[in-house]
């Protein structure tokens, strides 16, 4: 059963709205973590690294199927990269914070030792989905063309 577009339009209309309320609050983080010195505390320097991931996400999200109109354009392959690339990173990110509540609490670890960690996170974090990310915008097929294109499910759209 297919929507219609009443429901279509609602659909966007939340997806966006929520985008917006996402990407509003992420700038806010980003703001408070840079100009408020109390807030910059270990656990509050993880979140303020994955908050680019959760940005960059929510841009990917508020293009939402504007980019559809040409799958083979700029924004389209922008868009698939955003979605690529930092939908993956969000998850690592929560992975570091888990470990250094890990080494905190089990191994002992102390300020100092924790922030000989970020680099190696934000390596990890960003860097792997960054080489998928890359892969799938470079790479074309002589059959199928590129690989970042339409993903929805064809009867919303």
């Amino acid at each position: 059963m297919a929507l219609t577009s009443y429901e279509i339009n609602s659909l966007i209309a939340i997806e966006r709205i929520t985008a917006s309320i996402s990407v509003l609050s992420t700038l806010i983080l980003i703001a408070t973590f840079s100009f408020v010195k109390e807030s910059r505390t270990l656990s509050n320097t993880l979140i303020f690294y994955a908050s680019f991931a959760n940005l960059f996400s929510s841009i990917a999200a508020l293009i939402g199927s504007s980019a559809l109109h040409n799958e083979n354009g700029a924004l389209c392959q922008f868009q698939g990269f955003l979605l690529q690339m930092f939908m993956q990173s969000d998850p690592f990110w929560s992975c570091a914070i888990a470990i250094n509540i890990y080494l905190v609490f089990f191994r002992r670890y102390d300020a100092q030792r924790l922030k000989g960690l970020y680099w190696i996170y934000g390596l990890i974090c960003y860097g792997l989905p960054f080489i998928s990310a890359l892969f799938c915008l470079l790479y074309r097929d002589k059959t199928r063309g590129k690989i970042y294109g339409e993903a929805t499910v064809s009867p919303l759209l």
